[in-house]
């Protein structure tokens, strides 16, 4: 399901340091077709803010976040 969060995301808009190589390929997999699965919108949906060095592969750094909030 597409993530209703693109227009204001850094990361789909490409705003953020040190962009990963394979962007488009998970601009596809996150944004386009599993946004549960993004490790930003698991953050912004739990209310936290999203530092910026967070990309979508990050599960495990995203759930030690909100672990910690």
């Amino acid at each position: 399901m597409k993530c209703e969060k693109i227009e204001k995301c850094p990361f789909f808009n490409e705003k953020l340091a040190n962009m990963p190589s394979l962007t488009s390929v998970l601009k596809q997999r996150y944004c386009m077709e599993n946004k549960e699965a993004c490790a930003r919108y698991m953050l912004v949906t739990a209310g936290i803010e999203v530092p910026p060095t967070v990309f979508p592969q990050d599960v495990d750094r995203a759930k030690a976040i909100i672990a910690t909030h």
